[in-house]
C-alpha cells in the first residue's frame, strides 16, 4: 500500500514521540512493554531524539523510528504528518495500556468519519483548563463550560486521500502552533 508519496506503508499502528525530557523517553519505553503485553503484534512508530533511538531499535513491534523532527514540547504535531500507517493511533508517551482492549481501538474510527477523540475521564485523566474569573474550581467535574473535554493525548484518524479533511487538520494543527510558537 502507497499513498502520499509512498509515506505510507502499514494499514494501522501507533504513534508514540517523546521529546525534551528523559521522563517521556522513558514513560514511552514502558508504554511499549504495556503494548508487548496486551497486543503483541501491533506496530509502532516512534518519533525521539537521535540519542534515543538505540533504546527502541529492540522492540520488535516499532517499525519505524523518526529522528529527524524538531525536540519541543509539541513534537506530536510536527510527528502526525508523518505517520507511516493509514490508520494512526497517537498514544500520548506518559499512557500505558491496562487491556486487551486496545486492539479494539481500530473500530472506534470508520469510513465515514476522519478522526475520532476520546472524552477525558476526570478521575484519570488530566484536563485542560479553560481559564475563568472564578479561578479552577471545578475544572476536574467534566464541566465542559469549565474545560476541554476531548483528549489530545489519545487519538485515531485515517492518513489516506479518502479523508483529506484529516490530513489537513493535522498539517494546520502543526502550522498553527508554529504561529503561536513564533509569537512567545
Amino acid at each position: 500500500m502507497t499513498d502520499r508519496n509512498n509515506q505510507i506503508r502499514y494499514d494501522k499502528g501507533f504513534l508514540i514521540v517523546c521529546s525534551c525530557h528523559a521522563f517521556y523517553k522513558n514513560s514511552a519505553l514502558i508504554l511499549l512493554d504495556s503494548l508487548d503485553e496486551y497486543y503483541p503484534d501491533c506496530k509502532v512508530m516512534v518519533v525521539c531524539p537521535p540519542e534515543w533511538e538505540k533504546e527502541f531499535k529492540v522492540y520488535p513491534q516499532v517499525v519505524e523510528i523518526r529522528t529527524d523532527g524538531p525536540d519541543e514540547r509539541r513534537t506530536k504535531l510536527w510527528a502526525l504528518q508523518h505517520t507511516v500507517f493509514e490508520k494512526t493511533c497517537y498514544l500520548d508517551a506518559d499512557m500505558e495500556v491496562a487491556s486487551p482492549e486496545i486492539t479494539k481501538v481500530w473500530d472506534l474510527l470508520d469510513e465515514d468519519h476522519d478522526c475520532c477523540f476520546t472524552v477525558i475521564h476526570p478521575p484519570n485523566g488530566n484536563t485542560t483548563a479553560i481559564y475563568r474569573e472564578e479561578g479552577e474550581k471545578g475544572i476536574r467535574d467534566n464541566n465542559p463550560k469549565l474545560h476541554l473535554r476531548y483528549h489530545g493525548g489519545f487519538f485515531v484518524w485515517w492518513n489516506n486521500d479518502k479523508h483529506p479533511n484529516a490530513i489537513k487538520a493535522m498539517n494546520l494543527w502543526w502550522s498553527l502552533w508554529n504561529v503561536y510558537r513564533d509569537w512567545e
